[in-house]
């Protein structure tokens, strides 16, 4: 694939990217960013990193520029998904009281939902959700029925839930259990 600066308008070429490892670069517009993600739209464009920082005009050094070892890559992404985890089972705890079960359950399998939209304003929550989507990309969460056969339970409906990034890296899932009679609690959630 060809790539073209955007800010300089030249070709990003392999003698560019010899120069510099972090060549092409893309940058990642989004429209409408304190609104839902419903709301919102993206396009990405592609420059060369030093055009980037030109433009930018910060002298400073970005975090970019240092290319890591593969052992310290290994260590990061283990990291951040020790903090995926972590979230997940903290939302796995605390699923009952916020109604997240009740409100992914009338929702049809495999539709994904941003959890930030799920938890705007209920603080704890939320904050614990920035902190993760400030260092990984949107966190998105789905059900998948494929897991609740008859002959599992005569008296539940089980179902995994899966959460994982906007692009699907550390994804975690968990199995979550519904009784097949009685109604369900009206949800908290998007209200």
């Amino acid at each position: 694939m060809d790539y073209k600066c955007c800010i300089c308008k030249q070709k990003i070429t392999l003698e560019d990217k010899m120069m510099n490892n972090n060549n092409p670069c893309s940058l990642k517009i989004t429209t409408n960013y304190d609104s839902t993600s419903m709301e919102q739209k993206e396009e990405t464009f592609f420059c060369h990193f030093q055009c980037f920082k030109e433009f930018y005009g910060d002298d400073s050094t970005f975090y970019l520029e240092y290319i890591p070892t593969p052992l310290e890559s290994l260590v990061e992404n283990n990291r951040l998904l020790n903090k995926v985890e972590e979230l997940t089972q903290y939302l796995y705890d605390i699923g009952e009281e916020t109604d997240l079960w009740d409100f992914l359950f009338e929702k049809v399998s495999g539709t994904w939902f941003p959890l930030l939209d799920l938890y705007s304003g209920i603080s704890d929550v939320e904050v614990k959700i920035v902190e993760v989507q400030n260092e990984l990309s949107k966190l998105l969460i789905m059900w998948n029925d494929d897991y609740s056969s008859n002959q599992r339970s005569t008296n539940r409906y089980w179902r995994v839930v899966l959460i994982t990034t906007e692009h699907y890296e550390f994804p975690v899932s968990f199995l979550i259990g519904r009784p097949k009679s009685g109604t369900s609690k009206t949800s908290k959630l998007l209200n």
